[in-house]
């Protein structure tokens, strides 16, 4: 059986998208990612995500749209976007040992960013609309 995960990506009109500078696992520490993680018995990979995003950040929300999906041989990830005002997403906060911050979505998906594998693809097609959503990633 496939480990289920859910990330959310939360974006601003002006540019801006919300990441996590993540510790863990250790082949992310040093990357930046979407807050997001393990998908709870019962728990739906969409109630997931907002939970995630209330755990890790702060910021809650009510309504995302599924973009993506990345799918490995031992898991599977759904993913979820939002977009919030400046405002809104300014209040985010580290309420773990990871950073939590606000990045410019064009130094994000710069070159020599690190960055989680396909997040860079993932954020491309959300807000730059580079593929149909959602996107699914095998492999």
């Amino acid at each position: 059986m496939k480990v289920k995960y859910a990330s959310v990506i939360v974006t601003t009109p002006c540019n801006k998208v919300l990441t996590v500078l993540k510790n863990r696992p250790a082949w992310q520490k040093g990357s930046f990612n979407f807050p997001g993680g393990h998908v709870e018995a019962n728990e739906s990979f969409e109630d997931c995500a907002k939970r995630e995003l209330i755990e890790e950040t702060g910021i809650e929300l009510k309504d995302i749209i599924h973009c993506g999906d990345l799918e490995g041989d031992d898991f599977i990830l759904h993913v979820y976007h939002s977009n919030m005002s400046y405002d809104d997403i300014s209040v985010a906060a580290s309420l773990t040992d990871e950073v939590v911050t606000i990045m410019d979505i064009d130094l994000f998906l710069c070159d020599d960013t690190r960055t989680v594998k396909h997040t860079k693809r993932l954020l491309n097609a959300v807000v730059n609309g580079t593929e149909q959503l959602p996107v699914v990633i095998r492999g």
